[in-house]
C-alpha cells in the first residue's frame, strides 16, 4: 500500500525501509491480525528526526507553493487529491 501511495515499486521501498533499518529510524512488525502483512514504525530515533526537520520542508513546500496563483494552488490541490496524495 505505502508503495501505490509514494509512486514507487515495492522492490524499491524494500530497499528503502533496508535502509532506515539499518539508520534505526523505522521497524518492521508483523500485523497482529494478519502475519503475512509487515507494518513500518517510526522508532524513538525516527520520530526525533521528523521533529527536527519537519517544520523545515513545511516552511520549504509553502515557499516552493507561495509562487503559485490561487487558481494555480487549487488545481495542484485536486491532482493531488486524485492521485491520492491528499486528503479528499
Amino acid at each position: 500500500q505505502l508503495a501505490a501511495k509514494i509512486l514507487k515499486s515495492s522492490g524499491n521501498l524494500t530497499l528503502v525501509i533496508d535502509n532506515l533499518v539499518q539508520r534505526g529510524l523505522v521497524e518492521r512488525q508483523r500485523d497482529q491480525s494478519d502475519r503475512r502483512y509487515l507494518t513500518i514504525h517510526l522508532t524513538e530515533a525516527g520520530r526525533q528526526l521528523m521533529s527536527d526537520i519537519f517544520p523545515q520542508h513545511v516552511e520549504y513546500v509553502v515557499t516552493a507553493i507561495g509562487v503559485l496563483t490561487v487558481e494555480e494552488q487549487q488545481q495542484l490541490a485536486a491532482l493531488c487529491r486524485k492521485l491520492g496524495l491528499g486528503q479528499s
